[in-house]
């Protein structure tokens, strides 16, 4: 597949080589105008069969629909406004994460007391690696945590400089929405955290259960951080070793333990990286390797996937894909490249039946060897073809068979 695209107007065009077992199956070409999308397939259409979405989204079709209304600059991209609003979105200066995290650890400190905190020296196995941590570990009531939201709510509600936070970043995500009428306040912010400590401080919590977060540190490095209540409990492991970095996922029920997820990265130069995801759970077994490099114009991607199922099935995806910033050049749809899909000449029609029937004739064997992947008989398959070739043949509607009279003669 090759894709070229001008992100300013969203023109772009792609072509796709279909293969089968190294046989040619056929090539798409797709293009794209802003509203306008064209296709053809080689060897079947020698112009593109083109459909507006302008044209199909008037206000019967809108009215159709059910819908009140339909913004059609949507369909050409998001504004260069609106991308720097998103991305202004995630801005957040140091003073502001240093004002959350003091009011965080302000409202732990004040819900939590102090002897439910502990620490202990404690040998625990990472990634096949034996480690002498501290154990650093905290117990909580559902109590507790209740007394630890409302303590940051109420510091929240009170802190001018972060009820400003909220209102800017709320006001921009409404300006991104498209909607121009409303700006929120911080008077409404207010009054809305009011109402959340107050239905709180309202709510009788009648969980007694206790639960356990423990965080294990080895030289100065996080290397677990657990989850726990009773016999149940979620683990996060990750320990770095030069240039690879090993996480994995684990979950306890009932204190049988198994692991959802592995992940492992390396670096391998600068912007190069090896990425691999791993699973194996009552024999499901998948891998997703990524081997990706980065430049300032260009990127490539090498991924693998490989999975086990039961036993029973076994599938492998290779994909290589590169990515290159450069200065490219998109055709345009006009009248003598392409026909209106929804008004296709007649003359049109019996070159493209023509031309579908040459393709079925001309690519029986191939179909046939896909079918054979599917568990399906290679005569069900000569008769499926032979029955779309007299329909189409007949220039009449092709009336598939149903889902009985398929097994029989499909």
């Amino acid at each position: 597949m090759n894709q070229n695209l001008i992100q300013k107007n969203l023109n772009s065009n792609m072509t796709m080589n279909l293969k089968y077992d190294g046989n040619d199956v056929g090539t798409v070409e797709l293009l794209v105008n802003e509203t306008k999308i064209g296709f053809k397939v080689k060897d079947i259409t020698d112009k593109y069969l083109t459909i507006d979405l302008e044209d199909m989204l008037d206000s019967e079709t809108l009215d159709s629909l059910d819908l009140d209304s339909l913004d059609l600059d949507s369909l050409k991209g998001i504004s260069e406004e609106n991308m720097n609003e998103i991305m202004d979105l995630l801005n957040v200066s140091d003073d502001q994460i240093k004002a959350i995290t003091d009011i965080v650890k302000k409202a732990l400190d004040d819900a939590i007391p102090e002897d439910k905190f502990s620490s202990q020296k404690e040998k625990i196995t990472v990634n096949g690696k034996e480690l002498n941590t501290t154990a650093y570990t905290v117990k909580i009531s559902g109590n507790d945590a209740m007394e630890f939201l409302t303590n940051v709510l109420e510091a929240l509600k009170e802190d001018d400089d972060i009820l400003s936070l909220i209102v800017d970043k709320v006001n921009k995500l409404v300006k991104i929405s498209g909607e121009t009428s409303m700006k929120i306040t911080k008077s409404q912010v207010k009054t809305l955290l009011n109402s959340m400590v107050s239905e709180l401080e309202n709510t009788e919590s009648d969980d007694d259960s206790t639960y356990k977060i423990t965080l294990y540190v080895d030289k100065d490095q996080t290397v677990r951080l657990e989850f726990a209540q009773d016999s149940n409990a979620i683990t996060i492991d990750s320990i770095k070793d030069g240039d690879t970095t090993n996480a994995a996922l684990k979950v306890k029920i009932d204190g049988s333990e198994m692991t959802i997820l592995n992940v492992e990265e390396t670096k391998k130069g600068d912007n190069k990286y090896s990425t691999k995801l791993s699973t194996d759970i009552q024999g499901v077994k998948m891998e997703l390797t990524l081997d990706t490099d980065s430049t300032d114009s260009s990127e490539r991607v090498n991924m693998k996937f490989h999975a086990e199922l039961l036993d029973q099935m076994k599938i492998t995806l290779n994909l290589e894909a590169e990515a290159k910033e450069a200065s490219v050049k998109i055709d345009k749809l006009t009248s003598s490249n392409s026909i209106d899909a929804q008004n296709i000449p007649s003359d049109e029609q019996t070159k493209i039946t023509t031309n579908v029937v040459n393709y079925l004739d001309k690519n029986i064997n191939t179909l046939k060897s896909i079918a054979k992947d599917l568990d399906l008989e290679e005569d069900e398959v000569e008769e499926l073809v032979e029955y779309l070739k007299s329909g189409l043949s007949s220039q009449m509607p092709v009336e598939l068979p149903t889902p009985d009279e398929g097994n029989e003669a499909a």
